[in-house]
């Protein structure tokens, strides 16, 4: 066990919550008071089964790949406690199967979107859906648990088990006094992170700025005007999302090559844009600024850096600024080298601290909703989180024990849960289409105003690259 555990008695592990988790886990909890939590992670696959496989038992094999991905990711079965967290290592396999009732669940009433609007929580568990009418799977977590890369290794693995099960082989493979061992570290622990004791003044007044203008700029940056008032109590958390066609798709990849740019950047550059159209009067003459986020995990020492640790939350935030004066092209080029340079081992050595000053600053004044009314300025800005390539950590495609594929994954969605005036955006590309997805909370926005954002996105990215983009699919 990592040296920040502690056993209190056999078995039963505790370790206090710091960093990155404790930010996530506190702002999960911010608005328990109106039954919802904000920033859980869902994650939304259509699976598909090779004909004649008409007799595959999915649920069940659901189900037991669960249980097998649980011990590969024993993190699903932590649950905080307090200002901690705690781990209870498995007696028997009794313990695995009550983990697993009160985790995976075959929903015959309920629609995905209906539990992914409600975002009723904060739970302690993860959870794992099955929804036979429309044979979709959806994964439920708090950010605190997990990234959304993390999110789409470990349903990868899930997928790679399911299309490997055969009723007649019972699965006597768990090893479960040594589970333990398959625990993830912290992103603090895990990339080096110095207690903030340890660090040094400059490493202090670095991160004290770093800080002070992440709050101004992008926490504080551009808001969109939106509903109600600073009383108006958050509603359900919903999502609108566009897709373009593979052709499309393909001609913005070689359009931002040719011109020395990332289709991230481009997308960046067309949303700052977009925020500048959109601004409430008072955010008219600044600059662009919001919290990205950022991968970590290609920075991180093996086997950190792989998806047997896809259960942890291994991103961090950035605040790059786009300059309003600047053109398109400035602003993606000038995108485009920050995300090839913005790592540091200044950054790394001190996210502790980091994360201590920005949880300090963020709840100050706690965002709940029965105090935001005393807040000067309700953040409103969109917040830009992009997947990449979502091939890249679910496949999509499992080959059974004949070694024929026999699982596809036909859909894809991703997002997060919003009970704040705050939008976020997600694009991702799935099997060559690239998607934008947009999540907010419908007491402030009206879909008219998320499918507003999306397409003006999209006619920046068109007049400004010299293509027509064909949109597929707008839901």
């Amino acid at each position: 066990m990592f040296p920040s555990w502690t056993e209190v008695t056999p078995g039963l592990w505790r370790k206090e919550l710091e960093g990155a988790e404790k930010v996530y886990r506190d702002m999960s909890m911010a608005f328990q008071a109106s039954g919802r939590e904000q920033w859980r992670l869902y994650c939304q696959c259509e699976v598909r089964l090779k004909e004649g496989f008409a007799d595959f038992d999915l649920p069940t094999a659901l189900e037991t790949s669960w249980k097998r991905l649980r011990f590969e990711f024993p993190a699903l079965s932590v649950v905080p406690e307090g200002s901690g967290k705690v781990y209870m290592a498995p007696q028997s396999m009794q313990d695995v199967d009550d983990w697993a009732c009160k985790t995976f669940i075959v929903e015959h009433y309920q629609s995905p979107e209906s539990i992914i609007r409600a975002a009723a929580g904060p739970y302690d568990l993860p959870r794992l859906y099955y929804f036979p009418k429309s044979s979709k799977v959806l994964f439920l977590s708090s950010h605190w648990r997990i990234d959304g890369l993390g999110t789409c290794m470990l349903l990868d693995r899930l997928f790679e088990i399911v299309a490997m099960y055969q009723p007649s082989h019972i699965d006597s493979s768990f090893d479960l006094e040594n589970e333990w061992k398959n625990l993830s570290p912290s992103l603090e622990d895990a990339c080096g992170s110095l207690e903030p004791a340890k660090c040094s003044p400059d490493m202090d007044r670095y991160v004290r700025d770093a800080m002070e203008t992440h709050h101004r700029v992008a926490v504080q940056g551009i808001g969109l005007p939106y509903k109600g008032s600073a009383e108006t109590a958050p509603m359900d958390s919903c999502r609108q999302a566009l897709t373009l066609s593979q052709a499309s798709t393909k001609a913005l990849v070689a359009a931002c090559k040719a011109r020395g740019v990332s289709v991230t950047a481009a997308l960046h550059a067309a949303l700052s844009e977009t925020a500048f159209s959109l601004a409430l009067p008072e955010d008219v003459i600044k600059d662009y600024s919001t919290v990205l986020s950022a991968n970590l995990r290609d920075y991180l020492p093996q086997p950190y850096n792989g998806r047997t640790h896809a259960c942890a939350t291994y991103v961090t935030g950035l605040t790059p600024v786009v300059r309003r004066e600047s053109n398109f092209m400035e602003r993606a080029s000038e995108l485009t080298h920050y995300y090839k340079n913005w790592y540091s081992d200044m950054l790394v050595k001190t996210l502790r601290l980091r994360y201590l000053y920005h949880g300090q600053k963020l709840f100050a004044k706690a965002p709940t909703v029965a105090n935001q009314a005393t807040n000067t300025k309700l953040p409103s800005g969109i917040t830009l989180s992009s997947l990449g390539v979502i091939d890249k950590h679910l496949r999509g495609k499992y080959a059974g024990p004949g070694g024929e594929v026999v699982v596809h994954i036909a859909g894809f969605q991703f997002g997060v849960s919003l009970v704040t005036r705050q939008m976020i955006l997600y694009p991702w590309t799935f099997k060559g289409q690239l998607s934008l997805s947009i999540n907010y909370n419908e007491a402030y926005y009206e879909e008219e105003r998320a499918v507003d954002v999306l397409r003006k996105i999209v006619t920046v990215l068109e007049g400004n690259v010299g293509l027509k983009l064909d949109i597929v699919i707008l839901r």
